[in-house]
């Protein structure tokens, strides 16, 4: 932390420890969102291998798992049977991760909840009694690291917002070209959001959007494609407010051209997406959206 760390790095070191000195198969450090979803930031396996759900790996909250139940009651949790669990997150415990017991331990970042820290063993026998009482001495030594971080992650950021928006007005104020602007903008939005790819888009009168930018992706600017199904610009366009979608497999219409076999948002791990309204959300028609989408990265995330 005093080395200012990337925060992936913390969360990483974070889960290394807590697992190496409780003696566990499996330490997973996760935070909740307001829509009801977790996400993997730090985890660390006994073995030294890559853990069955990378970093960035997002899941719903539900069902009977310790995370739904750690993050519902506030409290600490544990499951010493994995036979009944339910919900992708215990589906996933149980069957990606092969945790035979887990303990589950709640962390509140300056008075508010953030996440829970979870241990878990995969070998047939539960985790010590004591487990819960270990885990919990740890969370306000982890609350620290994660206010620190994220204090670090939003000054960081906020210096980087006013560099790109200052760059994209010195262009703009230059007399540069509409689509030079564009560009600069989209550009300035991929690599400020850290996603594979940033579009604008300008709506049609006759119900159509037209890629006027784009960076990053294998999309033609000047695509022109009806506003139909489940996508971000799709949404942005019914309802005048920002749209987010967890997972760009479940993505249909074609308003977005579809990607090349082999880009990073073709198949299920198809990463997640969203867009904003570009002009007055009451003359949205006039006007148009950006969008953005990408896997899941902690850093992404997390900003």
């Amino acid at each position: 932390m005093a080395r200012a760390t990337p925060p992936e790095e913390v969360f990483a070191a974070v889960a290394g420890e807590v697992g190496g000195l409780l003696e566990v198969d499996y330490t997973v450090l996760i935070p909740s969102d307001p829509e009801d979803m977790i996400t993997v930031v730090g985890a660390w396996a006994a073995t030294g291998g890559a853990p069955p759900s990378p970093v960035g790996s997002r899941f719903e909250v539900g069902g009977r798992n310790v995370s739904t139940l750690t993050l519902r009651t506030g409290r600490p949790a544990r499951l010493d049977a994995y036979v009944d669990v339910t919900g992708s997150i215990g589906n996933t415990g149980a069957h990606g991760w092969g945790f035979r017991s887990s303990v589950g331990v709640p962390i509140s970042v300056e008075g508010r909840p953030w996440g829970l820290i979870l241990v878990a063993y995969t070998r047939d026998q539960q985790l010590p009694a004591d487990t819960e009482t270990r885990l919990a001495s740890f969370t306000e030594l982890v609350a620290t690291a994660i206010a620190n971080t994220q204090a670090r992650m939003e000054l960081r950021g906020f210096a980087e917002e006013q560099a790109a928006l200052r760059r994209v007005a010195t262009l703009v104020a230059a007399g540069a070209p509409p689509e030079e602007a564009f560009a600069a903008v989209a550009d300035e939005a991929g690599r400020l959001l850290l996603v594979d790819w940033a579009n604008l888009y300008r709506y049609e009168s006759d119900g159509t959007a037209t890629i006027v930018a784009s960076a990053g992706g294998r999309f033609v600017v000047g695509a022109r494609r009806k506003l139909e199904g489940k996508n971000s610009t799709t949404l942005v366009y019914q309802t005048g407010r920002a749209a987010r979608m967890e997972s760009y497999a479940d993505a249909s219409g074609p308003s977005v051209p579809k990607p090349q076999a082999g880009h990073p948002l073709v198949g299920r791990d198809a990463g997640h997406g969203r867009g904003a309204p570009v002009g007055h959300a009451r003359r949205r028609h006039e006007h148009g959206a950006a969008a953005a989408a990408g896997r899941r990265g902690p850093a992404g995330l997390l900003r």
